[in-house]
């Protein structure tokens, strides 16, 4: 009985199809084509809802990352401009102390060859004010000398 019953409900929606077909095509005339009329199935339309949220959250997330993408290429070129100053001023930084380097090491190989100079020079310049005291250190022995004489003379 059960099996009878859905055989004529089938048939029935066979039928309602077959007619719906039919008047749809004498309803398009123009078209030529015809229209077949299928049964929705949940199913189908829960996937079709779900692929059509899926693809409006990646349209918003495409959105999102053209947004930000936009952002930073509009900003990358100020960013390296900066970096560019920066860099230009530390090289000119760095130039400024390596001349001030330069002139430093000139000036101390100057004061290392006076050095040198005085060093090498010291030595006899001391020699010659030690002999200069020892031929002093006579002068006044034979001054005292002299003058004890002379005493000696006056006393007598």
């Amino acid at each position: 009985m059960k099996q009878m019953t859905l055989f004529l409900i089938g048939g029935a929606i066979m039928v309602l199809l077959l007619l719906a077909a039919i008047i749809n095509i004498f309803s398009n005339p123009e078209t030529g084509q015809t229209a077949v009329v299928v049964p929705v199935d949940p199913t189908i339309t829960y996937l079709e809802n779900s692929l059509r949220e899926q693809e409006a959250a990646h349209q918003a997330q495409l959105a999102a990352l053209e947004e930000t993408l936009q952002r930073q290429q509009t900003e990358l070129p100020s960013q390296l401009e900066n970096l560019t100053q920066q860099i230009a001023a530390v090289n000119q930084e760095l130039t400024g102390f390596q001349a001030e380097g330069q002139a430093l090491k000139a000036e101390l190989r100057q004061l290392e060859a006076t050095r040198t100079s005085q060093l090498a020079s010291h030595p006899t310049r001391l020699a010659e004010l030690q002999q200069l005291y020892a031929d002093r250190q006579q002068e006044l022995a034979a001054a005292r000398a002299k003058l004890a004489a002379i005493e000696a003379e006056l006393s007598q």
